[in-house]
């Protein structure tokens, strides 16, 4: 599982200075994923999405951009966790997302995520979005920079690295003063 502070910690992300909820890993999010799981050897993310109901377009269905939301999102997870140092260490550039199939407000998918191919600081990935007889909603190629600076000083916060902990199988990022608590997943 990975576990990042400013994804279950509310009061650390408000003290460290964001200013709001996480878009796709809030609690209360329209389009929310409570975990990812990484596979080292595959260097691959998977995890469940949970569709609200504000990420409603249409009668009942979600708005295509909260599918490409969820994407982008494991997108650049994938390159933080699969090739960077830490959480937050390069930026999404490129999601080019088919969307195949509309999404039911309260429906629950899988998001699967893998490394394609690394070119020096360029993060090549793919990603799928299917439920779990393997019904295919969205499909997405994407591009991640390693090293890209997105604030202009450096912080504590884009300091931190990611911690392997074998033993219980949890990627977390070092922000943690103690162990992360248990999840939603």
């Amino acid at each position: 599982r990975v576990s990042m502070r400013e994804w279950e910690d509310n009061a650390w992300r408000e003290a460290k200075g964001w200013r709001g909820t996480d878009l796709i890993h809030g609690a209360d999010s329209a389009v929310h994923i409570p975990c990812y799981y990484f596979s080292p050897e595959e260097k691959a993310l998977r995890g469940p999405v949970f569709f609200g109901a504000a990420a409603e377009s249409h009668f009942g269905f979600c708005h295509g951009g909260a599918m490409t939301s969820a994407m982008d999102d494991i997108i650049g997870h994938l390159g933080f966790v699969a090739v960077g140092q830490g959480p937050w260490t390069g930026a999404t550039v490129q999601v080019n997302c088919k969307l195949s199939k509309p999404v039911s407000v309260g429906q629950v998918l899988k998001i699967d995520g893998r490394v394609v191919r690394q070119e020096r600081k360029k993060v090549f990935t793919e990603a799928t979005l299917s439920d779990e007889d393997g019904n295919l909603y969205a499909s997405a190629e994407g591009l991640t920079i390693m090293g890209a600076k997105l604030q202009k000083e450096e912080s504590d916060i884009d300091r931190r690295i990611w911690v392997f902990d074998e033993s219980s199988r949890i990627v977390s990022d070092s922000g943690w003063e103690m162990s992360p608590g248990s999840s939603d997943c």
